[in-house]
C-alpha cells in the first residue's frame, strides 16, 4: 500500500464525488486512474447528471474552485 499527501480540499473533494457516485473513494480514485483520453485527446463528456453532482460537490466544499469546466459540458446543447 501506498501513501500520498493531497491537500485535504483536494481530498473533500474527491470524497464528494466518490459519494455522488455512490462508491467509496478507493474505487472511485480506481476509476479515475482508468479513464483514457478519447480519440480527439479529451477525457470523455460527463453526462448531465455527473456534471451536475460534480458542480454540488464543488459548492459544498470549503475551497474555491480554481479549475475550468469545458464550454461543451456546460452547454451540451450549443456549439
Amino acid at each position: 500500500m501506498a501513501i500520498i499527501e493531497v491537500q485535504d480540499s483536494v481530498l473533500a473533494r474527491l470524497a464528494a464525488q466518490a459519494e455522488c457516485q455512490g462508491v467509496t473513494l478507493n474505487t472511485y480514485l480506481e476509476q479515475l486512474a482508468g479513464l483514457r483520453p478519447t480519440e480527439n485527446g479529451q477525457l470523455p463528456r460527463l453526462s448531465g447528471e455527473e456534471l451536475e453532482c460534480l458542480l454540488d460537490a464543488e459548492s459544498n466544499s470549503d475551497s474555491i474552485y480554481e479549475g475550468t469546466y469545458p464550454r461543451a459540458e456546460v452547454y451540451p446543447d450549443h456549439d
